[in-house]
């Protein structure tokens, strides 16, 4: 599959430019699916802000590519843009990430893992939604991102919603779903916290019953961390 191609590239070969992804060469199913992953992002933010009582306390980072989809999402739902925070390793995706209305210091020219961690708006951040929507196919990139995230010295308060995005096939990626959800697990425990898994119980948190967690080998699910 094309798209499985260009999206495990993406993540895990920090040489190739921003032209080698191209959301226009995504089957239907898999734009279809990239939506419907887009809404749940959607419906958990807005899930956070009414627990919190506060939206404009909600921040949420991702991954988004030059064509915005994400981003897109989030404003026409919206969402406001001062919340919305992106990382990317290529210039000129910023660039277009920028023209769709996302405040300049939100968008960030950097990996996201040294993103979250770094001296900038978004390691200055707190944020209540990740995405990590690189579909990459190790769990590496994912477990560092995770840890940069969540690491000891960021504040945090629940509910906190996450994302995450990984390909393989059958039993490989249900022992990578694994490997992440693990070390999701042992974060929530040392914070004292529990952890739900959002499509055990799609109708409390605003999500559509029929999403699904796989197209062909790109597999998505969420979490919620909380008291």
């Amino acid at each position: 599959m094309a798209e499985v191609k260009e999206l495990n590239g993406l993540l895990e070969k920090t040489e190739l430019s921003e032209d080698q992804y191209n959301s226009l060469t995504f089957s239907e199913a898999h734009r279809n699916f990239k939506k419907s992953h887009n809404d749940v992002l959607v419906s958990l933010t807005r899930y956070c802000s009414n627990a919190r009582r506060s939206p404009e306390s909600v921040n949420v980072f991702y991954l988004d590519g030059p064509d915005a989809g994400t981003t897109s999402a989030l404003i026409r739902a919206g969402i406001d843009a001062t919340r919305c925070f992106v990382a990317n390793r290529h210039l000129s995706s910023c660039i277009s990430l920028r023209r769709t209305g996302l405040p300049s210091e939100n968008v960030e020219h950097l990996s996201a893992s040294d993103s979250l961690q770094g001296g900038g708006a978004i390691g200055r951040t707190m944020f209540s939604v990740f995405f990590f929507d690189g579909c990459g196919g190790y769990t590496t990139p994912i477990l560092k991102m995770i840890s940069a995230a969540f690491s000891e010295y960021k504040v945090f308060i629940p509910p906190v919603a996450v994302g995450f995005s990984i390909l393989g096939g059958n039993r490989d990626v249900i022992d990578k779903e694994q490997a992440v959800m693990r070390e999701l697990a042992s974060i929530a425990t040392r914070r004292g916290l529990r952890i739900e898994h959002v499509f055990d119980e799609p109708l409390k948190y605003g999500v559509d019953i029929g999403t699904r967690k796989v197209e062909g080998a790109v597999f998505t699910t969420w979490c919620v961390f909380d008291v």
